[in-house]
């Protein structure tokens, strides 16, 4: 199962430089997603193609 982690590059709740090495040894088929935002996204997460992603992570 495909598993997209979308992370803050200024996330300091959960950092991306500890959260990612985890992420990749948990999930064999992750894909990254590293924004210029915070914990909770808060510039980013309206813009994201919300029913794009979806399509894509059912394929």
């Amino acid at each position: 199962m495909p598993v997209t982690l979308v992370i803050g590059r200024n996330d300091t709740v959960t950092p991306p430089n500890l959260v990612i090495p985890l992420a990749e040894k948990t999930f064999k088929n992750l894909v990254v997603r590293i924004e210029e935002d915070d914990h909770m996204l808060h510039r980013s997460f309206k813009k994201f193609d919300w029913q794009k992603w979806c399509r894509d992570t059912e394929e």
